[in-house]
């Protein structure tokens, strides 16, 4: 899942909770969203559930 599924537009802010131990709460903002670059590497995050 990417932040495209969620229809962010600039400016957007939206919590995260990481919950592995410690239950940290993280705001985020989306400063600019830029289009997709065939060209460029990206990086990637996995999310495991019931570790």
């Amino acid at each position: 899942m990417s932040l495209y599924d969620f229809s962010v537009r600039n400016q957007d802010r939206f919590l995260y909770e990481n919950d592995f131990v410690d239950a940290w709460l993280h705001e985020f903002r989306i400063e600019k969203c830029l289009p997709f670059n065939s060209k460029r590497t990206y990086s990637v995050t996995f999310l495991m559930a019931n570790m």
